[in-house]
């Protein structure tokens, strides 16, 4: 009987921003929630190396438009999260250290959206092309806006077998 097992992963997004003395090989992970509440998106960042985060660098979002709007990130127990609206347009993501010098990656958010668990699967073995076709839905999967916005990434094997990854829009 053939057999097929899918896992969930997490998604996060890796910033490396490499300055000078003053801000060394930092990397910084985010991720996005959407509409966790009233419409409201969230973005949540860590810093990789744990003693970064008992440091004074901050991080702040900011809109990548000819009116620059950025929000500084609320920080808790080293993590920081920020709620907003805005989901499609680009972000910087700035490290504000405490000099108040910034240093900033762009960053799409709909790229890094926190897979949620998937739901309605279906897979079928077509025995004649010997591959998989596997269907599923996701929450975000009605939601319009986001048409041809995600990227879903599926890892898969056989039992015992060695893991597959299929990407689709």
């Amino acid at each position: 009987a053939e057999f097929l097992k899918m896992d969930y992963f997490p998604f996060f997004s890796c910033m490396r921003f490499v300055h000078d003395d003053e801000l060394e090989n930092v990397d910084v992970e985010c991720f996005s929630q959407l509409e966790i509440k009233e419409g409201c998106h969230s973005l949540t960042c860590n810093f990789t190396e744990l003693d970064l985060n008992n440091t004074n660098m901050n991080l702040t979002i900011c809109t990548i438009t000819e009116e620059r709007i950025c929000s500084t990130m609320e920080k808790q127990e080293g993590t920081f999260f920020l709620y907003f609206y805005g989901i499609l347009s680009p972000k910087d993501i700035c490290v504000v250290l405490e000099s108040n010098r910034k240093y900033c990656r762009s960053v799409e958010v709909t790229h890094i959206v926190k897979p949620e668990t998937p739901f309605g699967i279906n897979i079928i073995f077509q025995k004649d092309a010997n591959e998989y076709f596997i269907q599923y839905s996701t929450p975000h999967s009605k939601k319009k806006y986001l048409k041809d916005k995600l990227i879903h990434e599926t890892a898969y094997r056989q039992e015992n077998g060695t893991w597959g990854v299929s990407e689709n829009i």
